[in-house]
Formats: structure tokens, sequence, C-alpha cells
């Protein structure tokens, strides 16, 4: 039995090296140690594709809007931090 599937339509949010190679702003990359959904190697391509890029890793940090009810002060720090340093 063959079974015919539609073409995988690409993510939406899908981003290639080639764009992100792009971005010429500032830019954190923030990730949390004990994130379930986006992992470490994931976080580190992003810094790595992203021209000037710095990746903060927040120690048993959870994910994204977890990340801010479980360490605020340690994110919040890490904003700060890079602001600073980006400031004119």
């Amino acid at each position: 039995m063959k079974i015919d599937l539609p073409p995988l339509k690409p993510r939406a949010l899908a981003v290639r090296s080639e764009e992100a190679a792009e971005i010429r702003q500032p830019t954190l990359v923030v990730h949390g140690t004990r994130d379930w959904v986006i992992g470490r190697r994931h976080a580190a391509r992003w810094a790595a594709w992203v021209p000037g890029a710095r990746l903060v890793e927040i120690s048993t940090g959870l994910h994204a809007e977890y990340l801010m009810r479980s360490h605020p002060e340690e994110l919040l720090a890490a904003v700060d931090r890079f602001l600073d340093e980006d400031a004119p």
C-alpha cells in the first residue's frame, strides 16, 4: 500500500544560518540549562550564526517564560549587563 503525503512545508519560524548571519543588531542568546524544549546546541548554534552574538547560560534555568519565573534575577542581570555593554 502506498500513501501519498503532501510535501512538508517549511516551519514558519525557521531561520537559515545565512539569514541569521545578516543580523547586524547586538544579540543576546539566553539559554536555561534545564530547558526541555530548546537544547544547548541550538542556543549555541544561534549564537554562532549571528555575528557578535553572545550566549549566556543560566544554570538550572528553564524554558522561555518559565525562565523568567524561575530565575528572574539572573535573567534580568544578564540583560542589564548586555544592554550596559552596548550603550553609547
